[in-house]
């Protein structure tokens, strides 16, 4: 063999691989193929056998993994990079070199065994599934298509019927209907019971506020009973003054651990573009009362209309009333998810959105998203469901979030959960920046 690792029989070169350069290797010529084995019996590579003078050398792209595994930073400028299938191909090029190495000793393994074509087209699948490439999987699945089976696809579902709730509510008529969320009665509290005398009106109310202090409450007790009026109203004084100050600061932490990109409010916003449903109009949405029904706003229209403006400023208002928020662009959080799960800390990280009641994911649609990013954030929606409230602001109707997620089985799911306990609010007319721009 050459330093190539190739060996020339009848005036064409076969490759052998390069771990068989220099090599004295014996060759099997049949009608159809030609095998390459050692003098000890390994077998190198079997290639089909080609009559004439072919002008390109006669490979077997499994020959080259193995040099592969060893050196991953090959794999740019490699000869077989074209073999792989596109999907296959851009998986391993976000690969580190660990993961790459891996990838390359998998396929490799599973070539020997099923041939490279059936190898690398069930790594494809498994991609495309989201599944991690794994030796059983992985073997399993290429076992099947080198017997003839092809992997099972499911049909891709019809969102289009999704865009009922993106129209007007008198366009859809009976069908369109469909109440986009659920009603949940208020908690009526029992009224207190009424106290006569002024003194144990103050001792309650002061020991209400004790509720909400670190305070021994049996002590307390014990020490209004001999207080006067003046010193009880000290007392009542100072609780109130400490809960205001405790109540300014979580406001202003909650403000900042939100992360929103700006300052936005509701005063002064123009609603005039905004178009909402029929029972469901800007009392209510200003109320919250959303996120206590864990409920979802779609926030669709052109850009410029005003969505990120009203889905910023009503975050804001729940922080003020106390409640976390987490705003993200629907790119910065599938980073941010992709950044937790290589760092071993997804769970962890999961579990902080989880406790959030309400999640803000802005500009869906803007970038597509790829696979592995869907298949976090549809885990992110799938554990807020009936649990969180999501503000999503997207210019994309629904029948185009197949394009966004890349499967539009994992969009229908998000889109099901999501007109569930879900309101559409539509935004209309010309972009807010165009019409204020500097460039006339």
């Amino acid at each position: 063999a050459d330093k190539d690792g190739r060996v020339q029989v009848d005036g064409n070169h076969y490759l052998a691989g390069p771990s068989w350069r220099g090599w004295t290797l014996d060759v099997a010529l049949r009608a159809f193929d030609v095998t390459i084995r050692t003098q000890d019996g390994r077998t190198c590579a079997r290639l089909p056998r080609v009559y004439g003078d072919s002008p390109a050398t006669i490979r077997d792209p499994a020959t080259l993994l193995p040099a592969l595994g060893r050196k991953t930073n090959a794999w740019p400028d490699s000869t077989i990079r074209d073999d792989f299938p596109d999907k296959l191909r851009l998986a391993i090029d976000r690969m580190d070199a660990k993961a790459r190495r891996n990838a390359f000793r998998l396929i490799s393994r599973t070539s020997d065994a099923c041939g490279f074509e059936p190898a690398v087209e069930a790594g494809e699948h498994l991609v495309e599934q989201g599944h991690p490439l794994d030796e059983a999987s992985l073997t399993t699945m290429a076992r099947r298509i080198a017997s003839g089976e092809k992997p099972y696809e499911q049909t891709a579902p019809d969102l289009t019927g999704y865009d009922v709730f993106m129209q007007p509510r008198g366009t859809r008529g009976k069908e369109g209907g469909v109440n986009m969320g659920i009603h949940r009665p208020p908690v009526v509290m029992p009224d207190m019971k009424r106290r006569r005398a002024s003194t144990g009106e103050k001792i309650e109310t002061i020991m209400n506020l004790a509720r909400r202090l670190p305070l021994t409450r049996q002590i307390l007790a014990d020490q209004l009973a001999n207080a006067t009026p003046t010193q009880m109203e000290f007392v009542e004084e100072w609780m109130n003054a400490e809960l205001e100050s405790r109540e300014r600061s979580k406001r202003s932490r909650l403000l900042k651990q939100a992360g929103f990109p700006a300052d936005k409010e509701l005063d002064g916003y123009d609603w005039t573009p905004i178009r909402f449903p029929v029972d469901y109009g800007r009392q209510r949405i200003e109320s919250l009362e959303f996120i206590s029904g864990h409920e979802d706003l779609v926030l669709f229209g052109p850009p410029g209309t005003g969505k990120t403006h009203l889905a910023i400023a009503l975050g804001r208002n729940a922080c003020r009333r106390g409640m976390p928020v987490r705003y993200h662009t629907a790119a910065s959080l599938v980073m941010r998810l992709l950044r937790a799960q290589t760092d071993n800390r997804l769970d962890r990280e999961l579990a902080m959105i989880g406790r959030t009641p309400l999640l803000i994911i802005d500009e869906l649609g803007y970038v597509p998203i790829d696979e592995e990013g869907s298949r976090l954030l549809f885990q992110v929606v799938t554990n807020a469901y009936e649990t969180q409230s999501i503000i999503y602001t997207t210019n994309i109707e629904f029948s185009g979030w197949g394009r966004i997620f890349g499967d539009p089985n994992m969009a229908a799911a998000i889109i099901d959960r999501t007109v569930h306990h879900g309101r559409m609010i539509r935004f209309e007319g010309e972009s807010w920046r165009k019409t204020h721009a500097l460039m006339q």
